[in-house]
C-alpha cells in the first residue's frame, strides 16, 4: 500500500483540489499553543502543517515516506515546524469506513468523550471539465494511477474506467464544473 500512495502526485491532490480542507480540521479540532496535535494519515501535511500555525506542536505521521518528505519540505518552506514520523495506520481497516460515524467512534473506543460527528461538504471548483477531472486523478492520484497501471493491457477496461472517471464528475457537476464533496468531520476530546 505505501507504494501506491507514492504513485502520482499526492501533494497536488492536497494543494490543489482540497487546500481548504486542512485549516477547516484545524479549527474544528481548535489548536492552538501548548496544544499537542497528532495528524495520522498525514500525507503531505496538509492538516499538519496549518495546525502547526497555531502554534501547536504537531507530529504527523504516515505509511508513505515519500509523502513524509514531501510535506517536510513544505513545512520547511513555510517557516513552520512538524515532526514527520513514519507509522502505518492501515489497521485501523479501510478508508471508506472512515467516513462511517459508528466505526470511527468504535475506533476511538473509550478514551474519548464528547464526540461530534457531522457530515459537511467541501465546494471543490479545480476541474473545468469532467475529462480534467479524470486526467488529474489518472495522472496523480495514488491509487487511480496504480489501477490504470493493472489494466493497461486491457484497452477495453482503461476506456471504461475513462468513461466512468468522467461521468462521476459529470454526474457531481453543480455547473461549471463545481464539485460539492461530502466528509465525516468528527471530532473527539480524550479522557
Amino acid at each position: 500500500m505505501t507504494t501506491v500512495w507514492a504513485l502520482g502526485d499526492y501533494p497536488s491532490v492536497a494543494g490543489e483540489v482540497i487546500p481548504a480542507l486542512g485549516p477547516v480540521l484545524v479549527e474544528a479540532c481548535g489548536a492552538g499553543p501548548g496544544m499537542r496535535v497528532l495528524d495520522v494519515a498525514a500525507g503531505s501535511g496538509n492538516a499538519a502543517i496549518p495546525a502547526a500555525f497555531t502554534g501547536a506542536e504537531v507530529t504527523a505521521s504516515d505509511v508513505t515516506p515519500e509523502l513524509l518528505d514531501a510535506g517536510a519540505k513544505e513545512a520547511a518552506r513555510r517557516g513552520v515546524r512538524v515532526r514527520w514520523e513514519e507509522g502505518d495506520a492501515q489497521a485501523l481497516q479501510p478508508p471508506p469506513l472512515w467516513g462511517d460515524p459508528a466505526h470511527v467512534t468504535d475506533l476511538l473506543g473509550a478514551g474519548v468523550t464528547e464526540i461530534d460527528a457531522r457530515r459537511q461538504t467541501l465546494r471543490v471548483n479545480a476541474f473545468a471539465t469532467p475529462e480534467s477531472f479524470r486526467d488529474f486523478f489518472k495522472a496523480r492520484y495514488g491509487p487511480t494511477v496504480a489501477t490504470y497501471r493493472r489494466i493497461a493491457g486491457n484497452p477495453e477496461r482503461v476506456a471504461a474506467l475513462d468513461r466512468d472517471l468522467a461521468g462521476l464528475a459529470r454526474s457531481h457537476d453543480l455547473g461549471g464544473g463545481a464539485m460539492d464533496w461530502e466528509y465525516l468531520l468528527l471530532t473527539a476530546t480524550a479522557r
